[in-house]
């Protein structure tokens, strides 16, 4: 009884809340990254406000900015019958861009576990709420000497774009490539603390402060926000 009680504490809506961006101009960014090569994991609970046209919505990933060639990046794509999609994309060279789109698709104005892992230079899979799973086999090196963004809600290279439109909350970046154990965990609405701890070098749960996105996990590196407004954040069973 003692430990379902704290069990039923555990899975509450958080104090604060998601991040909403607007699709056109809310962003946030750092220039700071924990990690510029493989392997590597990113995933986000994200609720995507759109689908049905043919664009990208970025919601997490290492870019290069004044670079289109080099990056890592978790984004959905809102085409019908394609669910997320994970990019990454070679040194100077974008035809050697990888597109990966899930198997099954997602539903405007609903919570999914999204993840992008990159396991080698050679491998890299996608998932919606541990499913749908596509893997990719191309060769891709992306410079880490030219990445130098970490990226929510926009694509950071040449040019701003890719603009998110809903809310992303609970991002977790790890230099490892999780297994479908950790992805179902995820999937079950656990939060990245929760999942590869020792291994987890950001963690976003989007709190908000007057100005930045807060990293409450490791190098405590916030990304600096435009815009944006606070929504009900997801419930989750926090491990912190």
């Amino acid at each position: 009884m003692r430990r379902l009680v704290a069990l039923l504490a555990l899975i509450a809506a958080p104090v604060w809340g998601a991040m909403n961006f607007n699709g056109s101009t809310d962003k946030a960014e750092s220039s700071t990254l924990v990690v510029t090569g493989a392997p590597l994991s990113i995933c986000c609970l994200a609720r995507s406000e759109v689908t049905g046209a043919a664009n990208n919505y970025d919601v997490l990933g290492l870019h290069a900015n004044g670079d289109n060639a080099n990056w890592f990046r978790l984004h959905f794509r809102s085409i019908a019958g394609v669910g997320v999609i994970s990019n990454n994309a070679g040194s100077d060279n974008p035809i050697a861009t990888q597109r990966l789109d899930t198997t099954t698709n997602y539903s405007a104005n609903t919570y999914y576990s999204v993840c992008a892992i990159f396991t080698s230079l050679t491998s890299r899979d996608v998932y919606l709420d541990n499913g749908g799973n596509a893997n990719g086999t191309t060769s891709i090196i992306p410079d880490p000497a030219k990445l130098n963004r970490t990226a929510m809600g926009f694509y950071d290279g040449l040019a701003p774009g890719a603009f998110f439109d809903g809310d992303i909350a609970e991002c977790g970046i790890w230099n490892v490539a999780l297994s479908a154990a950790d992805l179902a965990a995820l999937a079950a609405r656990y939060a990245p603390p929760c999942v590869r701890r020792d291994k987890l070098l950001q963690y976003f749960p989007s709190v908000r402060d007057a100005s930045a996105i807060n990293d409450t996990f490791g190098t405590e590196n916030p990304l600096t926000l435009t815009g944006g407004t606070v929504n009900t954040h997801p419930r989750v069973v926090n491990c912190q």
